[in-house]
C-alpha cells in the first residue's frame, strides 16, 4: 500500500472484523487489509461503498450508514490532518446456527 508522501507499507493478508454499531448491532467487515506495520487499522471508503454501504461526508464528518440507508454505523469527526479517525467498537462473533437432527 502506497502513501501520499511516498512511503509504503506490505500488506500481509486480508481478514475480517465485527463491529458494533450505535444501536449495539454487528456488522461484518470483509477483505479488511492486515498491515501490523501500521499502528492504527484503516478502512477504505471505496471498499464500504463496494458493500453497498452509505458514505457521507458533510460538515467535516465522515457518515457510514449501513445498507439499509437509515442506521449510523461510523461518526467521525475530520482531523486537523485531514483524516477521518473513528475508534470502533469491536463486536465478539455470535453464533446463531441451530443444527436440527433429522430423526425420520
Amino acid at each position: 500500500m502506497k502513501f501520499g508522501v511516498g512511503s509504503s507499507v506490505q500488506i500481509h493478508g486480508l481478514g475480517s472484523m465485527v463491529i458494533q454499531g450505535r444501536q449495539q448491532e454487528h456488522k461484518v467487515l470483509t477483505h479488511i487489509y492486515y498491515i501490523p506495520k501500521l499502528k492504527t487499522n484503516i478502512v477504505s471508503l471505496g471498499q464500504l461503498k463496494e458493500k453497498r454501504f452509505e458514505v457521507s461526508l458533510k460538515n467535516g464528518r465522515c457518515n457510514v450508514l449501513d445498507q439499509d440507508g437509515h442506521t449510523i454505523l461510523i461518526s467521525a469527526p475530520r482531523t486537523v490532518n485531514h483524516l477521518y479517525t473513528h475508534n470502533f467498537s469491536i463486536g465478539s462473533p455470535i453464533c446463531l446456527l441451530n443444527k436440527l437432527d433429522d430423526g425420520a
